[in-house]
């Protein structure tokens, strides 16, 4: 067959292979590669060479072709059809162009092979350092260095000191656990609490797990929920986290003058601590009381150890109210209230002792004797003291005298102008009452002498 298509090609005909073609034709019908082929009546014109197909019967398509391609080629087991190649770029390599010209191109870019690799960081590196395995990956450090593992944080998202409750404190899933790791990851972690049933099991890589269980109150004020991760690489580890439940200090102005837990709870001031001796702003206006009250297990505080304005504020004895919290939780409550009304905006200074905190006055007066407390609370010049000693410089004109009172509880006092003591009357004692109501009495001293002019007094 190969030797027939290689004349039947309307090519000219060498006289070796004419002979094929002539044996072809006086045969008459041929089965080329299964096909037919009738060439009964045809004509070979043997003088030029060629072979005219115009009279040969059903002439097969590949005779009347002149030129053969692989598209004419049907697709077998052996003989495949073209198959695209595919060039694929990779690290640090470029390919550009087309079919059938290309560029392989590098674009390393000189950076040290070993930053180049995911687990390897030798950002620090130094001289003689080495490569060693931190847990999470490979670090230059110096020789003989040596990676312990430990728990580096270990945290929740709730507040370290919660309003005391009843009940459930916090849902499935309330909780939420950070940890950190020095040399981690672990191998294995979970977190235990006395409030749960189960310990919670974290999954690698071990650092964010939210509560599987419900959480409740501690039963009583003051006490505390504690969680604690235990990490395990080589050896275990632990480190805790807690959170606090108290119950709130309230504080406020109020024109009751008795009070229910509603009253108390709405007090406008808040503290949520077991600390109730401190100091509180507030405000009483128009006749508003203020109001302080805290848990009744906690020691009584003294009447005469409020401070308001700076100075003693006296407190009426506490009376005690079942109060309920925003959360559920009932306890009794002592409710203190001021024995004044419109103490105007300062701030409140609570004890457990008596902390009796008063004004010493000084100036000049005309007036020798029997001082009432309009005189002495007149005299220009004040301090708010416990210290009954103190250097004063007044100017006494002409008939003016120098005037110094003081609490009687701070003890009498001596005096002393230009080196000398002396120069002071025996003390008058009166009664005085301050702007919170509070009343002691004072010692009131007056110079033997007017018109001493600008005189400096120690006061001793």
């Amino acid at each position: 067959m190969d030797d027939l298509q290689d004349v039947v090609s309307n090519e000219v005909i060498t006289a070796a292979r004419q002979n094929l073609i002539n044996e072809y034709i006086e045969k008459g019908t041929h089965k080329i590669n299964t096909k037919s082929i009738d060439i009964q009546g045809a004509e070979v014109i043997k003088e030029t060479g060629h072979i005219e197909y115009s009279n040969i019967d059903n002439v097969p398509d590949f005779l009347n072709k002149t030129t053969d391609t692989t598209d004419d080629i049907t697709e077998g087991s052996t003989n495949k059809f073209d198959v695209p190649v595919v060039l694929n770029e990779g690290t640090n390599v470029t390919i550009s162009g087309t079919y059938p010209e290309f560029t392989i191109s590098s674009t390393d870019t000189g950076v040290d092979e070993l930053e180049e690799l995911i687990d390897v960081d030798v950002t620090d590196k130094t001289l003689n350092d080495t490569l060693k395995y931190d847990g999470t990956k490979w670090v230059a450090v110096p020789e003989g260095t040596s990676f312990t593992f430990a728990i580096a944080s270990f945290v929740d998202d709730q507040s370290a000191t919660q309003l005391i409750g009843s009940g459930v404190w916090k849902t499935i899933s309330g909780i939420n656990f950070t940890a950190g790791y020095t040399n981690g990851p672990p191998t294995a972690a979970y977190i235990s609490s006395s409030s749960w049933v189960s310990n919670l099991n974290l999954s690698s890589p071990f650092t964010n797990i939210a509560s599987a269980e419900a959480t409740n109150y501690p039963a009583t004020k003051d006490s505390s929920i504690s969680f604690t991760l235990y990490a395990t690489k080589g050896s275990t580890l632990n480190s805790g986290v807690s959170v606090t439940f108290r119950n709130n200090i309230k504080y406020g102005a109020s024109v009751e003058t008795t009070w229910d837990s509603t009253d108390i709870v709405g007090l406008s001031g808040t503290s949520l601590s077991n600390t109730y001796v401190g100091s509180y702003s507030t405000t009483s206006g128009a006749s508003e009381y203020i109001l302080f009250a805290h848990p009744s297990s906690y020691t009584t505080l003294n009447d005469n150890g409020f401070l308001y304005n700076g100075i003693t504020c006296p407190f009426e004895t506490p009376v005690t109210v079942s109060v309920t919290n925003s959360a559920g939780f009932t306890e009794n409550y002592k409710v203190y209230r001021s024995t004044n009304s419109n103490l105007g905006t300062s701030t409140l200074t609570t004890s457990t002792s008596a902390s009796l905190l008063n004004r010493i006055y000084y100036g000049v007066s005309t007036k020798a004797n029997t001082y009432s407390e309009s005189d002495v609370e007149g005299l220009a010049s004040s301090v708010i003291s416990n210290t009954k000693g103190r250097t004063i410089n007044l100017t006494a004109d002409a008939t003016y005298y120098i005037i110094y009172a003081l609490p009687v509880r701070l003890g009498t006092v001596t005096f002393w102008v230009g080196g000398f003591e002396g120069g002071f009357q025996s003390p008058e004692t009166i009664s005085v009452t301050n702007v919170n109501g509070y009343t002691e009495d004072y010692y009131v001293y007056r110079s033997t002498n007017s018109g001493l002019g600008l005189t400096s007094v120690v006061v001793v």
